[in-house]
């Protein structure tokens, strides 16, 4: 029988075995896979920053686009190895060539970093994307890189905040600084390379 029946229980509250009435299941830490979390994440940002390039782009999602990439950490290998496919049809590419990092990027390629996950990626914009649009894009985000820098010097230059705060927080700081530089720098040479293509 039914425990409720027009909304009254015919069967005593007490004697209900029914999911609403159970505890709220506990977290059991034992459970937790770091490695695994990490993973998951790195792929959420190369699938977001490909995607990022394709609609700031206006590359319909049924060209599909063929991507260099570099891999510099064990994870970034890891990704491309183990979800290559996955990544294929979640961003529409063709083909994930890999390069060695010592590899100059042609004069039409936009160089996408993703330091976070130790990836590089080049993408040959001839036929793909307006040069003018992705110059104005990346301009924004070179003055974006720009304010960042500034910020982390001001802060890093601060005696109060290198004597107060923890040892853990300045590393992270200066950490930032480095990687906000370079990347910085990459979008200045993309920017170069496209003012170039465009000219030529």
């Amino acid at each position: 029988a039914l425990p409720f029946e027009k909304g009254k229980p015919v069967i005593p509250y007490a004697r209900i075995n029914t999911l609403m009435l159970q505890a709220y299941p506990l977290v059991n830490s034992a459970f937790r896979d770091a490695a695994a979390e990490a993973e998951v994440s790195a792929l959420k940002q190369v699938i977001e920053t490909l995607r990022t390039f394709r609609g700031e782009n206006s590359i319909t999602s049924k060209i599909e686009i063929k991507i260099r990439v570099i891999t510099r950490t064990d994870l970034a290998r890891t990704l491309l190895t183990r979800y290559e496919g996955d990544l294929k049809a979640l961003a529409r590419v063709s083909e994930f060539e890999r390069i060695a990092e010592t590899e100059a990027p042609g004069a039409s390629e936009a160089v996408l970093p993703l330091a976070s996950v130790g990836m590089e990626f080049r993408v040959d914009l001839r036929g793909l994307i307006n040069v003018e649009e992705e110059t104005k894009r990346l301009k924004k985000e070179i003055e974006k890189l720009a304010s960042d820098v500034t910020h982390s010097e001001r802060k890093l230059s601060q005696d109060t905040f290198l004597a107060r705060a923890p040892a853990e927080l300045v590393a992270a700081e200066r950490e930032k600084l480095v990687q906000a530089q370079a990347k910085k720098a990459q979008l200045e040479a993309s920017c170069a390379r496209l003012q170039l293509f465009q000219k030529a």
